[in-house]
């Protein structure tokens, strides 16, 4: 569907910390930035942490990257 303003699209610098939840995420790619990350239903699930290399972007608001919770609080439409 059309990408509306409820897409966080963070890009990530290198060494910035990222996080993927094992139980939502479609797949490992799909992650939060901190901010995100904090203000979603992730931090109660079982996620994981990475060191992001530089590049990439959070994918908080895109509702194909996530079986559940795909907006935080600061993105629900």
């Amino acid at each position: 569907g059309p990408l509306g303003s409820q897409l966080c699209g963070r890009v990530f610098k290198s060494g910035e910390t990222t996080y993927s939840c094992r139980d939502c995420a479609i797949d490992p790619t799909c992650v939060l930035c901190m901010d995100c990350f904090q203000d979603s239903v992730h931090k109660n699930h079982r996620y994981k942490m990475h060191t992001s290399t530089g590049g990439g972007f959070c994918d908080c608001g895109d509702t194909e990257a996530w079986k559940t919770g795909p907006f935080c609080v600061n993105h629900e439409p």
